[in-house]
């Protein structure tokens, strides 16, 4: 980022002159007072603090709490004015990042077209006779005019990601509870989840990174387990829709979508379809069934309250949304315990139908409809843009929306899904569509592992590396110090032996696992094979392999070749 903080905003304050989209702000931060934050990111940066997010600019979606400004949730007459940040945000300004204002939605986050708000439909960024998506629509807007780097969404049926397949953005949903929901207003509170937009993948990434953690605040908050799974690996097991699945699309949407299948096969990724009737049938649960009833649990008193007035007019509720949220009232109790019952049938179902899987390759959304054909059918034409994203939060997995074409005039999208806390599996897999490549992965946190022989990539071992979600993190050398056997094993392994003198500097490769990937794989290590510290030629350490001198004087000194694959050459 070349820009100073101050001409970032500067430049920003320009482009919202420029772009004339009103509608997409409910309310904007006065460009003096950002560019005082901005001149103290300077000063901050000038004494040596380290801000991964330095003068990157958000919008936030308006139910979503910013000190200072007031939150609305698009009705005017609920806002509040909260004295403390939602944690997402605090995070985000505490890693550098500097508030432009909050966007526009539709109204307490109900709704997929971006329509339902009395601050005015939020009209999308480039066909203004289409709609932008919603309900983070003016997060997506404010990202692709070229206003905001970052914007925050919140998505419970799809809102994080619909926008941006509309715009050709990245939309970034992860592991529900992962991003607390500390300071936003709940839609569906099992369900929530805070959401990144930008326009690349890296960028999102990075967002999503800096909000992650637990929150003693949300009882919902969740940490990265143990286990997890930090890479796809080079040949990724990609699920699709059969034939009946894409039913839903246009010729021209269907004919984007087995191009972005096809681009995952060219990247290195084995796609095969399935029946994805499980997944498709558990989304309908969320607004046909009683789980609805979270949502008249989030803000029905408040517009049962407003109802009972002569007119709601100068409350500006919305009755589309009103209808939605009241009726949900009606609803016994024992019809959500079914329900619920129904969803859990629903997880199985969905867990059988991706096992082998590593993730599952869907439409964004199922087409682009005009504001005019949203006024028409405002309720219909909703459901149908949540065809393939309302089952994500329901069966407890994680995201990855990005720009896959264009079809039928406008931007056309994929979403990358996988299962709860594999976020990075869909990352990398969506990187084979974008091109770029993550620098951090998620978690940001890890152990690294040297390796020297049979575990380098494209030797025999290296899959059980791979197997545990290792992440390929660069080649290294020893410090010059250790000298390489090859053992008499099978299949062939090096062992690498700190020596008094007489050592040369040895290249390998760094891993990275979780801790219990590590644990499973010293588990299995046999002998004569340990692991230790190694020292590196910069100066730094990792844990690696080792062998003994006993294991040492059994096998033969092949230190002068320069390492295990120059050495199989010379025998070969």
């Amino acid at each position: 980022m070349s820009d100073s903080p101050t001409d970032r905003v500067r430049a920003a304050y320009r482009r919202i002159a420029e772009a004339d989209r009103p509608e997409v702000w409910i309310t904007l931060c006065d460009e003096h007072d950002l560019l005082v934050a901005a001149k103290e990111i300077e000063d901050r940066l000038a004494g040596g603090e380290q801000l991964p997010l330095a003068g990157l600019l958000v919008a936030v979606k308006d139910n979503i709490d910013v000190a200072g400004l007031p939150t609305t949730a698009a009705c005017p007459s609920y806002a509040y004015t909260p004295g403390d940040s939602a944690t997402a945000v605090r995070r985000l300004t505490d890693a550098g990042a500097l508030v432009l204002g909050k966007t526009n939605l539709d109204q307490f986050a109900t709704g997929l077209v971006g329509t339902r708000s009395p601050y005015g439909a939020v009209r999308h960024a480039h066909l203004p006779e289409r709609i932008s998506g919603g309900s983070s629509s003016g997060s997506a807007v404010a990202v692709a005019l070229g206003i905001a780097d970052l914007a925050l969404g919140t998505d419970t049926a799809g809102s994080g990601r619909v926008p941006a397949a509309l715009h050709g953005l990245v939309g970034l949903k992860p592991t529900l509870g992962l991003v607390p929901n500390t300071g936003v207003v709940p839609a569906a509170r099992p369900y929530d989840c805070v959401t990144v937009f930008a326009a690349t993948l890296t960028l999102a990434q990075r967002g999503i990174a800096a909000m992650t953690g637990a929150d003693p605040l949300d009882p919902r908050s969740r940490t990265w387990p143990d286990s997890v799974r930090l890479a796809a690996g080079a040949r990724p097991r990609v699920a699709v829709p059969d034939a009946a699945g894409l039913a839903p699309l246009s010729a021209a949407a269907s004919a984007a979508f087995h191009a972005a299948a096809e681009r995952l096969e060219v990247g290195g990724a084995v796609v095969e379809a399935i029946d994805v009737r499980p997944f498709l049938t558990a989304a309908t649960l969320l607004y046909e069934g009683a789980l609805v009833a979270e949502r008249y649990a989030a803000v029905g008193e408040f517009l049962e309250g407003r109802a009972g007035r002569d007119s709601r007019a100068d409350d500006g509720i919305d009755p589309t949304v009103a209808g939605i949220i009241l009726a949900a009232k009606q609803l016994p109790a024992y019809r959500l315990a079914a329900d619920l019952e129904l969803l859990d049938r629903h997880r199985v179902a969905a867990a059988a139908a991706l096992a082998g899987f590593d993730a599952l390759l869907l439409p964004t959304t199922t087409g682009h409809p005009t504001l005019a054909e949203v006024r028409a059918e405002p309720v219909a034409v909703n459901s149908r843009m949540g065809v393939y994203t309302n089952f994500v939060n329901l069966l407890d997995m994680a995201a990855v929306a990005v720009p896959a074409g264009t079809a039928d005039g406008g931007p056309f999208g994929v979403s990358v899904i996988t299962r709860a806390f594999d976020d990075q599996i869909g990352i990398d897999i969506a990187a084979l569509l974008t091109g770029e490549q993550a620098d951090v992965p998620l978690p940001p946190t890890g152990i690294d592992l040297a390796v020297f022989g049979a575990h380098l990539r494209g030797h025999p071992l290296n899959g059980e590396l791979t197997a545990l979600g290792a992440r390929f993190a660069g080649t290294v050398a020893t410090a010059p110090q250790y000298r390489m056997f090859a053992l008499p094993t099978e299949p062939p392994k090096p062992g690498v032996l700190r020596v008094a003198a007489g050592g040369a500097a040895l290249p390998g490769e760094r891993w990275t696992l979780s801790p219990a990937a590590l644990g499973r794989f010293l588990a299995g290590l046999p002998a004569p094979m340990s692991l230790g510290v190694i020292e590196l030629d910069d100066g730094g350490t990792v844990l690696g392999f080792h062998c003994n001198s006993v294991a040492a004087e059994a096998g033969v000194d092949i230190t002068h070749h320069g390492g295990w694959p120059a050495y199989l050459a010379s025998v070969r």
